[in-house]
């Protein structure tokens, strides 16, 4: 049981973008089959399809932070010398998590107005607090994933000795 609820936590993400990704894809091609073979379409399929999307980035950049796939711009890095660029690469990880501080903060007080405002999604009748609720969840998790980064990056790091050799071998 441990193990099954370890690999949820683990993949949280990815879950939560194959939903969103099936469902948009799923709705938006039978909108357009409505559309275009039955003359009719459904008020709400483009709002499921938009809101999906919006899940699925915000949701999908923590899922590149654990992946270590988000961009770098190299071409700045390799203006300093060899043995500095870990301790850049540290310092705009550090800049980025502040960041993401920031964000979560903002986006969590303006998600909050969203539900306070009562404002409605026009098709889907639901709240639209719940669709921006995406945006602090989505920079929530970058900030938590990066934190396990670093774990992982500092308990390999202590794991060799001065050779760089693993200890034990």
């Amino acid at each position: 049981m441990k193990k099954v609820i370890l690999k949820i936590v683990d993949n949280f993400e990815v879950y939560i973008c194959y939903v969103t990704l099936v469902v948009s894809l799923v709705v938006l091609f039978v909108q357009v089959i409505l559309r275009y073979v039955f003359g009719n379409a459904t008020s709400w399929s483009e709002e499921v399809g938009r809101y999906c999307l919006i899940w699925l980035i915000f949701i999908g950049t923590s899922f590149a932070v654990k992946n270590e796939a988000h961009i770098r711009i190299d071409a700045a890095l390799m203006i300093w010398p060899k043995k500095v660029r870990p301790v850049i690469l540290e310092i705009g990880d550090g800049i980025w998590f502040l960041f993401n501080l920031l964000m979560i903060y903002v986006s969590a007080s303006y998600t909050k107005e969203i539900f306070d405002m009562g404002s409605i999604a026009p098709g889907l009748k639901i709240p639209l607090g719940f669709v921006y609720t995406a945006i602090p969840l989505g920079f929530l998790l970058m900030c938590i994933r990066m934190i396990q980064l670093k774990y992982k990056k500092l308990k390999a790091f202590l794991g060799r000795d001065k050779d760089g050799k693993e200890e034990g071998k």
